[in-house]
């Protein structure tokens, strides 16, 4: 009995050969709310017009992937099975509490409904369709129909979001000459209907009348891979079929999101979005701007800004003066009015793009918070100076107090943070990423003193760093002067940094050259070919903090702990008071392609390392050793035995000249080994075998460990050794 029955889910994916054709069969489900249907793959209907009057309580109807579904609603009678019902007695009855319809993957479907039956649809308050390829309009006309049943104008008076994606043969809301209205439509998404007719929808008198009563109530609009589309203005009719008198009204509209819209010159065109808060904007590929300067003080409300892949895109802002069209705003009667609320701003892909915005505005950016510049070949800076401005309206210093995410990252052409000579601050700078950006000039960022101010307050906040691919970086103090602008004074503070990323810096000699991180974590360093030292002795014992070490492909590096007295600069740090402060929360070690370096630390600090879980060695052609003895440690100082407590995971990969795990006659244990790789080392020396208890050792005395026993290996040239707890050796031929 189905006399109660509210809830029915036909799910068929998992059940193929069930060859649902028809649901009801005369049952009637008068008590029925929610209807799913999902791979029948041979159901042709789902209702008969007969059943549509007892289905007043229906809420919630899906429908997906049914292959075979020609028509929602279908004639009882057999001769007229393929005609849908449209009836005038059944346009107020059907469906009055419907209020989700989700239709997606029916691909022999025409049409949902006949337009009659629109006017009963009272309650519907979700509307989705996607990726039915011959469907033609979300509601059709029937043959049979008589006009005089067909009111002249619909409203779906509930209608709160309205979803149409990939329908390849839409070529209208509605088929026939019907008009519809959507008066609390708050989202609209058009996305893949490439057929869709779009159709002017000025007035008589050639305006958008605010008080339109078909969008008053639209707050998000998502348009995307659709032709035809010059202007915003324009979208209304895509669905109202309408030419004039409700055309798109944008006082209440929030978000707006335009993506692959080839035919686009001009979003707004006299439309004034004085609630937009996010607007994203992709592939547009004729626009040639995104505002004019008469809107920028009515966009208070706007939060994100994301412009990507406009080819033609010259300016953000610009001038509504024709003479003046191709000159960038730069009034100074904007400086405090230009998006005061904007707190996220993404630049990328524009080739012809000289500038973000003029100077004059950056004042007024009190609330932006990521700003990210990327692949735009023409940029010359993220601020430009408009050729009218006057220089007595421009701050010689430009504060962006909340900006805490800086991303510079592709710029072949960018030479300055901002056009012209201001200097810029950043207080609460937590990311800044420069990468790819080789004309980005480098001045000196030293106090009159020749030292960096720890209380520096452009950067005190400063958390993570990413320089890449950048002339002329000989040490990373310079670094705060890639945007500042700045010769002194404010320069790069790290106090709070944690994060420090340094890729393909040809001129790099020293990192830090008095900057003390205390709080890093990762150090990350790789082509940077004249870089002699990564630390030296006197900072060990700050960097209690660093977890990640990565060091690659530099060619000059000798040592990475250097000592601090010229005298002895070429000397590896080896006092036995760094034994128990060295790195205690380093879980991860990574050497590659260092091909001067002799050993990593001295043995004395292999104590120290009670938290190291990776370590990895590889392609450093004269290292010795992983450890090594310093000539003027005692040898007192120095345990028999060292321990790796936590190590996990050891590889030793292409190192031809390394005799010995640890340089002396120290040897280490690691009792929660997992894998230990060794590979191309053909002078180690070194037995690598397990104890009694399992644990796995390094010992430099092979008399300790019978050569090829069950308990000890050592490592031929021409093979590779993997050793693995569950596993033990394997061996492979290199």
């Amino acid at each position: 009995g189905f006399t109660s029955l509210e809830a029915l889910n036909l799910y068929y994916v998992l059940v193929p050969d069930l060859n649902l054709r028809c649901i009801w069969k005369g049952l009637v489900p008068s008590n029925l709310t929610i209807l799913q249907v999902y791979e029948c793959k041979r159901l042709t209907h789902v209702f008969t017009d007969s059943m549509i009057a007892s289905l007043v309580q229906l809420k919630a109807l899906k429908i997906s992937a049914c292959e075979e579904l020609e028509q929602i609603i279908v004639e009882d009678n057999d001769d007229e099975n393929d005609q849908i019902l449209s009836r005038s007695d059944l346009q107020s009855s059907s469906f009055p509490n419907l209020h989700l319809l989700k239709i997606r993957g029916c691909n022999k479907l025409k049409s949902l409904f006949p337009v009659a039956m629109a006017s009963g649809l009272k309650k519907l308050y979700m509307l989705t369709v996607k990726e039915s390829s011959q469907l033609l309009g979300v509601f059709g006309q029937d043959d049979h129909a008589s006009p005089v049943n067909v009111e002249k104008e619909m409203v779906l008076p509930d209608l709160q979001e309205l979803l149409l994606v990939q329908l390849p043969s839409i070529s209208s809301f509605s088929l026939g000459c019907s008009n519809f209205l959507f008066p609390h439509l708050k989202k609209l998404e058009v996305d893949g209907c490439p057929k869709l007719t779009t159709i002017f929808g000025t007035t008589s008198n050639g305006s958008m009348s605010a008080q339109s009563k078909g969008f008053m109530n639209l707050k998000e609009i998502s348009i995307e891979n659709l032709e035809g589309v010059q202007d915003l203005m324009q979208v209304g009719c895509l669905i109202t079929n309408r030419r004039g008198g409700h055309e798109l009204s944008i006082v209440s509209l929030e978000t707006l999101h335009l993506n692959l819209l080839p035919d686009l010159r001009c979003i707004w065109k006299g439309l004034l979005p004085s609630n937009l808060t996010s607007l994203k904007v992709n592939e547009c590929k004729r626009l040639t701007h995104v505002f004019t300067d008469n809107m920028i003080a009515s966009l208070v409300q706007l939060e994100v800004l994301e412009i990507s892949n406009c080819e033609e895109l010259e300016q953000i802002i610009a001038k509504d003066n024709d003479d003046e069209n191709d000159q960038i705003f730069s009034g100074s009667d904007l400086q405090f009015a230009c998006f005061p609320n904007l707190c996220r701003l993404e630049i990328r892909g524009f080739n012809k793009l000289k500038s973000l915005f003029p100077i004059a505005m950056a004042s007024g950016l009190k609330k932006l918070q990521i700003l990210e510049v990327r692949e735009s070949s023409q940029l010359l800076g993220v601020f430009g100076q408009g050729d009218h401005a006057s220089p007595v309206n421009v701050e010689n210093e430009m504060v962006l107090p909340d900006l805490h995410e800086l991303l510079l990252i592709q710029l072949p052409s960018i030479s300055c943070f901002s056009l012209g000579c201001y200097d810029f601050l950043f207080p609460h700078l937590e990311k800044l990423k420069v990468h790819g950006c080789p004309k980005l000039t480098i001045e000196s960022a030293t106090t009159s003193n020749d030292s960096m101010s720890a209380q520096s307050k452009g950067f005190m906040n400063l958390k993570e760093i990413s320089i890449e691919n950048l002339d002329g970086v000989q040490d990373l103090m310079q670094v705060g002067c890639l945007i500042t602008n700045r010769r002194g004074g404010h320069e790069l503070s790290i106090v709070s940094l944690e994060t420090l990323h340094l890729n393909l810096l040809p001129d790099l000699r020293c990192i830090w050259k008095g900057l003390l991180p205390r709080n890093l974590t990762s150090l990350e360093v790789n082509e940077c070919k004249r870089l002699t030292h990564v630390f030296t002795n006197n900072m060990i014992a700050s960097l209690v903090q660093l977890e990640v070490l990565e060091i690659s492909n530099c060619d000059e590096l000798e040592q990475i702990i250097a000592k601090d007295n010229d005298d002895e600069n070429d000397q590896i740090l080896a006092g036995s008071d760094l034994q128990s402060s060295c790195f205690p929360n380093l879980y991860r070690l990574e050497i590659r392609g260092c091909n001067k370096l002799k050993s990593l630390f001295p043995v004395a600090m292999a104590s120290g390392l009670k938290k190291l879980s990776v370590l990895k060695v590889t392609k450093s052609s004269q290292l010795l050793g992983v450890f090594g003895q310093d000539d003027h440690a005692s040898p007192v100082n120095v345990e028999k035995e060292m321990v790796l407590p936590d190590l996990q995971e050891l590889l030793l990969v292409q190192l031809p000249s390394i005799s010995s795990f640890s340089l002396g006659c120290s040897n280490f244990l690691f009792p929660h080994l997992k894998k230990l790789k060794v590979h191309g080392c053909p002078k180690l020396t070194t037995i690598f075998g397990t104890t009694s208890n399992g644990s796995m050792s390094a010992q430099s005395e092979v008399s300790q460990v019978a050569e090829g026993s069950s308990t000890g290996c050592s490592v031929p040239t021409s093979t590779c050794r993997t050793w693995t707890v569950y596993n033990g050796w394997k061996e492979e031929e290199d």
